[in-house]
C-alpha cells in the first residue's frame, strides 16, 4: 500500500480491534465524537435508572473524584502543552 489508511471507529455496525485494523495496513484509527456519545450514553443510563429504580447502581463504574481530579491537575495539564 502506498498511502497510509485511516479509519472511523466507534459507529454502528461491523467492529474491528486496533489489532485486526493494523494488520491489514490501517496506521491511523479515528473515533470521531464517540467517546462523547458514549458518555452521553452512560449518563443517560444512570439518569434513567434513578428516575425508573430509584437506584443508584451506576456509581460502581464512575470515576472516583479524587481520580477526576487527578486527570485534570495542574501538572496533567501541564504535560500536554
Amino acid at each position: 500500500m502506498d498511502k497510509p489508511v485511516n479509519v472511523v471507529m466507534g459507529l454502528k455496525g461491523r467492529k474491528y480491534s486496533v489489532a485486526e485494523l493494523s494488520s491489514v495496513g490501517v496506521r491511523r484509527v479515528s473515533v470521531g465524537g464517540s467517546f462523547a456519545r458514549a458518555a452521553l450514553g452512560a449518563l443517560m443510563r444512570a439518569a434513567m435508572e434513578v428516575k425508573t429504580a430509584g437506584t443508584f447502581e451506576y456509581a460502581d463504574d464512575a470515576l472516583s473524584a479524587a481520580f477526576a481530579s487527578q486527570l485534570m491537575s495542574r501538572e496533567k495539564r501541564q504535560d500536554r502543552l
